[in-house]
């Protein structure tokens, strides 16, 4: 590995874990030291305690960083890691070298935030699963899921694999955590790419162009016919942003 090669590291979405970059490691890896890992309450990382917020992610990342001995760092943040990154480059700004926040949200609606909310409340009392099917059709396109059904079902088994005192506590801080990063990331100085799919219902377009707006100097990346799961649906055209950003 040559020593001059920037770390840069992926943070994944609600529910997911670091599997969900298997398309990105490969790809990156000429270009970058790559650092996956697992959330909070995700995958083999275990959060057993429930009063934790959006801090507690951030700082979860700022200790991965010490423990690589990594002053600064590209960070990679898709949909909830989107948003983790979103007040860790407001926290530690010193430790960003480049940003990319790719199918977060920001600045949801009153009607967005109702509509999230009402899928934890089903999730509270119905149990996580009674939420998978609905977040399968927002996260692909039907073409997609009729060409790669063993991609579907793999992220159908990983989210029933979820412990559900654990995933509720991370979606429900996905739900209520805006108010710590609405109007401040005019504070981010390192260079940012927002990423966003064309037709994600959630983590919309629109959001994407938000951000790219109050963030000073960053770019925006719309990519046609996407829905949400852009590191797997979209692999290809997410690589080769990540490529061209990282390269610049």
């Amino acid at each position: 590995m040559s020593a001059d090669k920037p770390a840069i590291i992926f943070l994944h979405g609600v529910g997911l874990d670091k599997t969900c970059w298997a398309a990105q490691e490969p790809a990156l890896a000429p270009y970058a030291r790559v650092i996956t890992y697992d959330l909070l309450g995700h995958g083999d990382c275990r959060k057993p305690d429930p009063a934790i917020s959006l801090h507690d992610y951030v700082e979860q990342l700022r200790q991965l960083m010490d423990d690589e001995g990594l002053e600064r760092a590209v960070l990679v943040g898709f949909s909830f890691g989107g948003l983790t990154l979103q007040l860790f480059a407001t926290t530690y700004p010193e430790r960003v070298e480049k940003l990319v926040i790719m199918g977060a949200v920001y600045r949801r609606t009153p009607e967005q935030i109702a509509a999230v909310a009402g899928r934890l409340e089903t999730a509270e009392r119905d149990g996580p699963e009674a939420i998978i099917s609905a977040a399968l059709t927002r996260w692909y396109a039907p073409e997609y899921q009729a060409a790669h059904p063993e991609v579907i079902e793999a992220t159908k088994t990983r989210l029933k694999s979820n412990i559900p005192h654990e995933f509720l506590t991370a979606y429900r801080i996905f739900v209520t955590s805006d108010h710590l990063v609405t109007g401040k990331l005019e504070e981010i100085s390192a260079p940012t790419l927002v990423i966003a799919g064309e037709l994600d219902p959630g983590s919309t377009p629109d959001m994407a162009q938000t951000m790219a707006d109050e963030i000073p100097d960053a770019r925006l990346c719309i990519i046609p016919g996407a829905r949400h799961m852009l590191p797997v649906e979209s692999a290809e055209a997410v690589n080769r942003a990540l490529i061209d950003f990282l390269n610049e």
